[in-house]
């Protein structure tokens, strides 16, 4: 039998672990088996997915009633910001209290679907 001359594999070097000196964590693997995910079978109807924030001008919508997909229709209402407004006015000139109701900025704009008119969001002023 012939001698080898093999050195032992060096490993880095272990730290010691000072008293009261919390132990770093050590990674663990786990190995898990995935499962395929499966559906119910049959028709599954569309998901609605509405605009985050509605502007003030129509935009792409999906009609939560009909389901049909366009661009909405667009119209102006007084709402909150609106009275705000013309309580202000009144407080400076009564006679111009009338002004923020003919001015489309004051106002919220409702959308409705161009197709059945259901009312799909509201952009409020306030």
């Amino acid at each position: 039998m012939e001698k080898t001359n093999q050195q032992a594999p060096t490993y880095p070097p272990q730290y010691q672990q000072t008293p009261g000196q919390p132990q770093p964590p050590q990674a663990q693997y786990v190995v898990q088996q995935s499962t395929p995910i499966t559906s119910a079978p049959g028709p599954q109807a569309p998901m609605y997915v509405a605009p985050a924030v509605f502007g003030e001008f129509p935009q792409p919508i999906t009609c939560i009633n009909c389901k049909q997909q366009g661009v909405s229709m667009t119209e102006k209402v007084m709402g909150a910001a609106g009275w705000v407004a013309v309580f202000g006015t009144c407080l400076v000139c009564c006679c111009l209290a009338w002004v923020p109701c003919v001015i489309d900025t004051c106002k919220d704009t409702n959308h409705r679907c161009s197709n059945c008119g259901m009312l799909v969001g509201t952009k409020k002023m306030i």
